[in-house]
């Protein structure tokens, strides 16, 4: 019976897109959907490294957010140009607030842990597009793709 009501309720959501919905559905399409994870109020989608890189290069930039949730000695090392640093250990949730929720989020850490830990997050605080990158830092590091060196901005004592 529960499958029967689902069915239903597919069936209902289906015949009521709206030319805004086709176009988000084309625009999640685009990004070589591979596995959708979801949550109890939202959900998130996996992309490979060469899908945000392809989003990156064919994307005007600020329309965007790319987020890296490392360290910041993870994030010395090197960083995806122009992207936001949250510290996935240091309150996480509460600097997540701050995010443009009008804006995709492609979410990054050194591997995919914690990242998709992040995306989980932000899918459950309703930010209606977000992206977890499949293989994290460590894939687009060794891909070649551009690297931001980090210098430090810190004031030195006298």
């Amino acid at each position: 019976m529960r499958t029967l009501a689902v069915i239903l309720g597919l069936s209902l959501m289906a015949c009521t897109n709206t030319p805004q919905d086709a176009k988000d559905s084309a625009d999640s399409a685009s990004l070589g959907k591979q596995n959708v994870e979801k949550q109890e109020t939202g959900s998130f989608i996996d992309i490979t490294i060469a899908e945000l890189k392809k989003q990156m290069d064919t994307r005007e930039e600020g329309s965007y957010i790319i987020l890296d949730v490392r360290t910041p000695a993870e994030i010395a090392r090197g960083k995806i140009s122009g992207a936001l640093e949250i510290n996935f250990y240091e309150n996480f949730s509460e600097a997540a607030e701050n995010l443009d929720q009008k804006k995709e989020i492609f979410v990054y850490c050194a591997a995919g842990g914690r990242s998709t830990k992040a995306s989980e997050m932000l899918a459950k605080k309703d930010f209606p597009k977000v992206y977890n990158i499949l293989d994290g830092f460590g894939a687009w590091s060794s891909s070649g793709f551009p690297i931001e060196n980090k210098t430090s901005s810190r004031l030195q004592p006298i």
